[in-house]
């Protein structure tokens, strides 16, 4: 079988068929099946993340001290360790003991309208909830995040990766346990079909520094929010997209794109990179109004991305979006346009609450993030439709016109 088809056959509704709302993906009710387990949370502790040489309070590891601050199962005395980890108590006193931590609620409940901003916050609030602490790669909150990104993704009729897995577990360069999520709309058309548009969105943050929790809602809560609004659009859609969508969120962003450069370089079955025909890439789009616009990265002239974010811009004229933007290396797109495949990043400053404690879910403005949310569904619809040959632009594309 030739490789351009490989992705069509394995996402085949005969051979893989989409969970139904409500379930997880595996035969067994689980996420993919007890292979899909991510993996466990037992980071190694670096000494460099505390000047006393103590456990960071977001990993956990029996070696660990605990001294008032810090959290690892083996030794956690305190009533509760809360949003910096586990609740370390014996599980018989109520606690988790070394268990993994609770997921964060997902209720697979339908919502009337994807782009309202209150749908759009409920899925903000979540993933920078102090349950989420941030989301540092390896934190109890990463794999919180991790677990809820899968849960939606499943409610939505999303096809796991191609292994039957949500979750693409992956170390980081620190050691720390995270990985990438990754859920499928198979492309319609039988001649397009075995092309990809790549939708990513990082679920990554900084945690907790200097105890104080930078919960991330902008960066990149507000893109996680619009990359699963924009998926359940597509699923409403009388008529699936002709060519293959496939969201992704990215782990270990903040560590130098590590999960891009992971997706790029190893990529799961059937989702060969030389079928990646676009990337569309959605990061910190929730502060418009503090920004005082939004930027788009990627759109240069004569591109399919820029073209399609015109006309959308035609019937939002109110929009303030900048186009043809060089962008630098700091996001997801990076590894993808490295290798000549074209993108689209939207993203809107916030050098006010970027890695901040205020970055939480009261920054986020919500009416525009619904616009820009539909500006992106509108480019990713159409990019997934379009009659033009996007396959022959791999190679003369690249992060700069």
């Amino acid at each position: 079988m030739r490789a351009g088809h490989l992705l069509v056959a394995l996402l085949a509704t005969a051979c893989l068929p989409a969970p139904e709302p409500g379930g997880r993906g595996g035969a067994d009710g689980g996420p993919g099946g007890e292979s899909c387990e991510p993996i466990p949370l037992t980071a190694v502790c670096r000494p460099e993340w505390y000047g006393d040489e103590d456990c960071d309070p977001n990993n956990n590891l029996p070696e660990c001290e605990w001294d008032g601050g810090d959290c690892c199962p083996s030794t956690c005395t305190g009533e509760d360790c809360g949003n910096m980890g586990y609740d370390c108590r014996d599980p018989a006193a109520g606690g988790d003991g070394l268990a993994d931590p609770e997921p964060i609620d997902a209720p697979c409940a339908a919502v009337d309208d994807p782009l309202a901003p209150e749908s759009l916050k409920v899925d903000v609030a979540r993933l920078s909830s102090d349950a989420a602490a941030g989301r540092r790669p390896g934190s109890s909150g990463d794999w919180r995040a991790r677990r809820y990104i899968e849960d939606r993704f499943a409610c939505l009729g999303l096809h796991p990766a191609a292994d039957g897995c949500y979750q693409v577990p992956f170390h980081s360069s620190k050691g720390d346990p995270t990985g990438n999520v990754v859920g499928v709309i198979p492309g319609s058309d039988p001649e397009l079909a075995h092309e990809i548009i790549l939708v990513g969105a990082h679920h990554d943050g900084v945690g907790v520094e200097d105890d104080v929790i930078r919960p991330g809602a902008n960066d990149n809560a507000s893109g996680l929010a619009a990359m699963l609004a924009i998926a359940d659009l597509i699923q409403r859609t009388p008529n699936p997209p002709r060519r293959t969508v496939a969201f992704v969120a990215f782990g270990a962003q903040n560590m130098g794109v590590e999960g891009a450069m992971r997706h790029v370089a190893s990529p799961p079955e059937g989702m060969a990179m030389e079928n990646v025909v676009y990337m569309v890439n959605i990061d910190m789009i929730g502060s418009y109004q503090h920004a005082g616009g939004a930027d788009s990265f990627g759109t240069f002239s004569d591109t399919p991305g820029r073209a399609l974010v015109e006309a959308d811009l035609d019937d939002q004229p109110d929009l303030d979006v900048s186009l043809g933007v060089v962008s630098d290396d700091g996001s997801d797109h990076a590894p993808f346009c490295s290798r000549g495949i074209p993108f689209v990043y939207l993203e809107t400053a916030d050098d006010s609450c970027w890695h901040k404690a205020c970055d939480d879910a009261n920054w986020v403005d919500y009416t525009n993030l619904s616009r820009l949310t539909l500006l992106l569904h509108q480019v990713i619809a159409g990019l997934a439709d379009s009659d033009e040959d996007l396959a022959a632009l791999r190679g003369q594309g690249g992060c700069t016109p």
